[in-house]
């Protein structure tokens, strides 16, 4: 039987999705197609009707979890037209409950040594989607546009490194730390930023 343009379009965002979550969870090379397509409730075989090859899934599924694991998305619960405050944007970033869940966490933190591995090509579309990244934090962030950017890069690449290794610690009393020091931190930081500046 055919599938209709819909059923498809419908089966490659499946396997997208998947395998954004996967890549994230597992990491690029910890995944297979095989997996990635029993997962989507799809064949093998189906796979080449959608990609030419696993490296153009990753192309397409890594910036689907940029894009779905963004700052942005840590506000869900705000109404719209309201931001959070970078120091909320850390707590939520730097918590247990973002470290146990990779595989709809940050694709920064998840992917970026992976992304690191692979082509010229792959390591462009991680970079524009890292400056969207940066924009995000930036415009939370006093200062003019330079200097609210800088710290922004230093905010974020914290925060992954952070969240990094509170992961590869385990879900143990150390990895609970590092969240806890680094957020607090940050804040601390944050507060004495803005109190000079006001």
């Amino acid at each position: 039987m055919r599938l209709t343009k819909a059923q498809r379009a419908e089966n490659h965002d499946r396997i997208v999705r998947v395998a954004a979550k996967l890549f994230r969870e597992k990491g690029v090379d910890g995944v297979g197609i095989d997996e990635i397509m029993v997962e989507a409730s799809l064949t093998h075989g189906a796979f080449y009707g959608h990609f030419p090859s696993k490296t153009a899934l990753i192309g397409e599924a890594s910036a689907y979890a940029m894009d779905d694991s963004g700052l942005t998305r840590l506000e869900d619960d705000t109404p719209p037209g309201t931001r959070k405050s970078f120091p909320e944007l850390a707590r939520r970033y730097l918590s247990v409950e973002h470290r146990d869940d990779p595989g709809r966490g940050c694709a920064i933190a998840a992917l970026a040594v992976d992304i690191g591995r692979q082509d010229d090509a792959m390591q462009a579309l991680f970079a524009q989607n890292l400056e969207v990244r940066l924009g995000e934090l930036a415009e939370r962030l006093p200062g003019d546009r330079d200097a609210a950017r800088h710290d922004a890069m230093l905010k974020y690449a914290t925060m992954v490194g952070a969240l990094v290794m509170a992961r590869s610690a385990g879900k143990g009393a150390l990895s609970e730390e590092v969240l806890d020091v680094v957020r607090e931190r940050l804040e601390a930081e944050q507060a004495a930023t803005e109190s000079a500046v006001a």
